[in-house]
């Protein structure tokens, strides 16, 4: 594999990768200043030039391939060729909220109605079947969307208190080598609502030789058809399935994945921690 094809292994779009250089540096720092440039440019993206981001954060050329290489671009052509994300994005984020006249009532409907699929889908013995697995896991990773991620870390937050350290690896920060690392005794869960993100990730999953756990709301071939189920030793599909980018996938991807790791972090805790009932509760 070359330099170009390592760099760009694990990670599935820019906007993300932007938005995490925006927020983890200080504003003065030559990588905040590019990435708000590009963020407050991106409908235009494609019309950019090298010369637009040298003028607006004060940095040479190979200042600028360095930041395109730091977020898994090999150039500035390669960053200007995802301009297509903004429509995609737009979809994604906007479409569920022009899709009803009423949204506040379709919304609390729609939620009832996924969260009762979930309910469906975690039943005691599945549940606790998971709960097993993170326990007895010597190493737990969670492979996930960018989009999901901020539903879970409440959950990685909460498995800490529960003494159960929990690793997140998402496409905006793809420490890949962790992932292919893990053996036989580690745990890897995927989650991808609409499996997009499962499907991009296909070849670090394969290599690693973790135990793995597939948590999605996309249909898929069954196991050993060359589905998107395939090499994991356990799905769990949340019915009916999704299509990616459609109005109700932004609400599977955040809601549906919290409210299912809720059920999981709640039963790994009656499980499991014993010193439960000292805890303090102040209504």
């Amino acid at each position: 594999m070359g330099r170009r094809e390592k760099m760009r292994e694990g990670r599935l779009n820019l906007l993300p990768s932007l938005f995490s250089v925006y927020n983890d540096n200080e504003c003065d720092e030559t990588s905040h200043l590019l990435a708000k440039y590009l963020l407050e440019n991106f409908d235009r993206l494609d019309e950019l030039t090298v010369n637009d981001l040298m003028d607006a954060a004060f940095v040479s050329r190979s200042g600028v391939r360095r930041f395109c290489q730091s977020i898994g671009f090999g150039n500035f052509s390669e960053v200007r060729d995802a301009f297509v994300e903004w429509e995609m994005f737009r979809q994604y984020y906007l479409s569920y909220s022009l899709l009803y006249s009423d949204v506040k009532l379709h919304l609390r409907e729609d939620l009832s109605q996924m969260f009762s699929d979930i309910d469906r889908l975690m039943t005691p013995a599945t549940t606790q079947k998971l709960c097993n697995d993170f326990h007895e896991a010597r190493h737990v990773v969670l492979l996930t969307s960018d989009s999901s991620s901020a539903s879970l870390i409440n959950f990685q937050r909460a498995m800490t208190m529960l003494k159960r350290l929990v690793q997140m690896v998402t496409e905006s920060a793809p420490t890949t080598q962790t992932v292919r690392s893990l053996t036989s005794e580690d745990l890897l869960v995927v989650v991808s609502a609409s499996g997009s993100f499962a499907h991009a990730q296909h070849e670090q999953i394969e290599a690693s030789g973790a135990k793995k756990v597939f948590i999605t709301a996309a249909e898929g071939a069954r196991t050993g058809e060359g589905g998107l189920y395939d090499g994991y030793d356990q799905v769990l599909a949340i019915k009916p399935p999704i299509v990616r980018q459609s109005p109700k996938h932004v609400l599977y991807a955040t809601y549906g994945m919290e409210y299912l790791f809720d059920q999981i972090q709640v039963a790994y805790a009656r499980l499991f921690d014993v010193t439960l009932g000292n805890i303090d509760i102040v209504w």
